[in-house]
């Protein structure tokens, strides 16, 4: 199985392919996906890490979260991305698409192994607040 992520959706999207360096400081490497994500506005970005999938769910998660006006949240200047601009998909062996992202944008839990399902239990938990609206 393959996850692909485009930004947009244009024929003529920009096709690249993105490996994780895992660079020491962790910061670092978070700050470069998250420019890669933020950088064009028609990208196909072929064969992703779960790390980059996992910072385009944080930052959908923003932009969600800055948008509803009643949440008290110390997200102004965190990087967003729009859930109507991108799509995540996997494409399992046969060639067939699957949209992994539920009716908001955000990616669910069961698309994750068991370790960033762990680390997805940490991100629900801090959703606490925002289903509770």
């Amino acid at each position: 199985m393959k996850t692909i992520i485009k930004i947009g959706d244009n024929p003529s999207n920009k096709i690249i392919n993105y490996k994780t360096e895992y660079l020491d400081d962790y910061d670092v490497e978070i700050m470069k996906m998250q420019g890669l994500l933020l950088s064009e506005k028609n990208i196909t970005i072929l064969d992703c890490t779960q790390f980059l999938v996992y910072t385009a769910n944080s930052m959908i998660l923003n932009s969600i979260i800055q948008k509803n006006k009643d949440l008290p949240n110390d997200l102004k200047g965190e990087p967003k991305l729009n859930p109507v601009n991108i799509k995540v998909i996997e494409i399992d062996n046969e060639g067939n698409e699957k949209c992994i992202q539920d009716n908001e944008g955000l990616i669910g839990k069961n698309y994750f192994d068991k370790l960033m399902g762990r680390v997805m239990d940490k991100f629900y938990e801090g959703l606490n607040f925002y289903d509770a609206s």
